[in-house]
């Protein structure tokens, strides 16, 4: 009889499993996990599959993210398979506030091997306008500005190195008030979105949408015409190569207000999108 309590014949055998299976396993085992990180002076989340964070941020801190499973601790073999799946099917995204603190720093996850991120995955950015004098004080201009800039240069400052490993970008803007001093008080209009062009140029999808919480005045169209050609201009060169195509939607949003929805895709990832349809 043998005196081992844990016999040798009641331990199965996992990697004599082909790799197709051991992924499947794998999928099953990252399901529903949402886990923190660290850089310095930004915090990065991660979730994988079909998870869908609360727009209030007062409830993401309240979620488990306990760090990383036990199981993918378990053999060197096992944390790397586990690992590579998991940036296969995360989305990765900066938390704007210091309510999540990640659980461990970037030397173990990091936005070098991300896939997809989603800069607003949180909630939307807030953009704002203001007009401003300028420097021979004989003109104005009004600016457009996004509120939560510092949090989202930052989270570019650490992108993959390897832009082909980074396919998919979304971004969410929002531009709820109006003010009667941005009436064509401005001569021209200026953008403070340009960092966004530090973005990798070899993507295979970028989504940028634009909500505001009703359909303008005619006074006040130009300005959101502005906002619309700037993130189109944005957009378009981030996904290069033949069969680029680009796409724009408007739609009425739950609570009353417009989303409108700039999308480019290459010919290789629609056809992808297909096969997986199929």
């Amino acid at each position: 009889m043998d005196s081992d309590p844990i016999s040798t014949r009641h331990v199965f055998a996992f990697f004599s499993l082909s790799r197709e299976i051991r992924d499947e396993i794998y999928r099953y085992l990252w399901d529903d996990t949402f886990i923190c990180f660290c850089y310095p002076g930004l915090t990065v989340g991660a979730t994988y599959d079909h998870i869908s964070l609360s727009p209030r941020l007062s409830q993401v801190s309240e979620r488990d993210s306990s760090g990383l499973p036990c199981w993918l601790l378990s053999t060197k073999q096992m944390f790397k398979e586990g690992l590579t799946e998991f940036y296969l099917g995360a989305e990765f995204f900066p938390i704007p506030m210091d309510g999540v603190k990640g659980h461990f720093f970037s030397q173990i996850l990091s936005l070098d091997r991300a896939r997809r991120i989603n800069f607003s995955k949180v909630s939307p950015a807030r953009l704002s306008l203001g007009v401003r004098n300028t420097f021979n004080r004989e003109k104005r201009f009004c600016e457009i500005r996004l509120d939560e800039k510092a949090i989202f240069r930052r989270a570019i400052q650490y992108l993959p190195r390897s832009p082909h490993v980074l396919q998919e970008i979304n971004m969410t803007v929002s531009w709820r008030q109006y003010r009667r001093v941005l009436e064509p008080l401005a001569d021209d209009i200026r953008s403070q979105l340009t960092f966004l062009e530090k973005l990798p140029r070899t993507l295979a999808r970028i989504v940028f949408v634009l909500q505001t919480s009703s359909h303008p005045e005619r006074g006040r169209r130009r300005f959101l015409d502005a906002i619309k050609d700037e993130l189109r201009r944005i957009a378009r060169p981030m996904v290069r190569g033949p069969g680029e195509l680009c796409t724009e939607t408007e739609g009425q949003m739950k609570d009353g207000g417009v989303e409108w929805r700039c999308e480019v895709t290459s010919l290789m990832y629609r056809r992808a999108a297909a096969y997986t349809v199929l």
